[in-house]
């Protein structure tokens, strides 16, 4: 009797043999070293050959889920490529390679915990003494003190900023013309508003996102009722002075060889529609750049051409290189406004082709 027959067998209700895990691990080396057939192998000890190949396949199944050890000969810590770095392993392989595993993960330093009240607020300091101090402050010694800050907030306040201007004639010439010093410059003659009031209300709007009506409400709240239409007046003041900065960046966006373009639906309020209208913030980015904004109450080629400027009247050699590269989506505009322009080159979207994939998977997962 062979090694793996050195216990006792157990048998089923049925008659059929019971293996524990060690004879089946047994059974399986003297398997591997026989170099006998399987179906002999089972004819010889016992076992009927579709038991003896199960567990091969099992114990296949079984190794490939274990990880493989290496063996290596030496191993040397290498100090890190940059202060603040952790150190590598390198590993020298039985055949002579090597195999450096290094952690670029770099060291994380705690963050100082934040203090309950920024630095940088001015400090309004006062001073609280006893009664007993107050009464009689020759009979005691100060010996130390107790500090507590808190946070205070000071509400905001219109001011009447009043400009006077005085009027002077020569003593010695009485019929001299007057003279009087020239008003400082102001974004629009008689506006009885300062640039910082026309920024605070710029700021609320498009930062803050406040409506023009409640900025007239938080004003009257103040003692100060300003109306919305002068709010509003006010706003289109400032693009006026600030239309110089835009016109600035589009000569910048428009000498650009290469750009990137989307549109975002925008819903707005037209007077006499009876319902929010949708239109599109046309979006010109340059990698590493400004972004340009322009809107445009469709999805039409025109809000391409707002934002390539007028095409240049040039030669087909100068044109090619005056070459424009656009990266965008697959939307159709794009393709119909670059088909007689030599000069532009569309490019795709990475992000867009991976969305395709990701539908897909939600469908078909097997395929991909």
């Amino acid at each position: 009797m062979t090694a793996t027959h050195d216990t006792i067998l157990k048998a089923d209700r049925s008659g059929r043999l019971r293996f524990s895990p060690e004879q089946r691990f047994a059974l399986l080396q003297a398997y591997q070293t026989s170099g006998l057939s399987g179906p002999r192998f089972a004819a010889l000890h016992g076992v009927k050959y579709q038991t003896l190949a199960t567990w091969i396949q099992k114990s296949k199944q079984t190794a490939a889920l274990k990880p493989k050890r290496l063996s290596f000969i030496a191993a040397e810590v290498l100090p890190g490529p940059e202060p603040g770095h952790s150190n590598s392993l390198e590993v020298i392989l039985p055949g002579g390679g090597k195999i450096q595993i290094t952690d670029h993960k770099k060291k994380t330093k705690s963050q100082p915990r934040q203090p309950r009240i920024p630095e940088h607020l001015a400090v309004i300091e006062e001073t609280l003494d006893p009664p007993e101090v107050v009464a009689n402050p020759s009979a005691y010694r100060r010996i130390g003190e107790e500090v507590r800050e808190q946070l205070h907030f000071k509400r905001a306040e219109f001011l009447r900023i009043r400009l006077i201007r005085g009027k002077f004639v020569l003593i010695d010439e009485a019929l001299a013309k007057p003279i009087i010093a020239p008003l400082p410059p102001s974004l629009q003659e008689r506006c009885n508003a300062t640039p910082a009031l026309i920024a605070e209300v710029v700021d609320n709007r498009f930062t803050l996102h406040l409506p023009y009506y409640r900025q007239e409400e938080m004003f009257a709240a103040l003692g100060v009722n300003i109306h919305r239409k002068t709010l509003c007046n006010w706003a289109l003041l400032a693009s006026d002075w600030l239309s110089s900065i835009y016109r600035e960046l589009e000569y910048e966006h428009w000498r650009a060889p290469y750009r990137q373009f989307d549109e975002t639906p925008i819903d707005y309020l037209q007077p006499g529609s009876g319902k929010a209208q949708t239109g599109y913030l046309w979006v010109s980015n340059i990698p590493g750049g400004s972004v340009l904004f322009h809107w445009h109450d469709g999805r039409n080629v025109e809000g391409i051409t707002k934002l390539m400027g007028t095409p240049p009247e040039l030669t087909e050699l100068e044109m090619n290189q005056l070459m424009r590269i656009i990266q965008c989506d697959g939307y159709v505009t794009y393709t119909s406004y670059a088909k007689d322009k030599p000069w532009i080159r569309l490019m795709g979207c990475h992000t867009h082709v991976r969305r395709k994939f990701v539908e897909a998977t939600a469908e078909m997962p097997r395929l991909i």
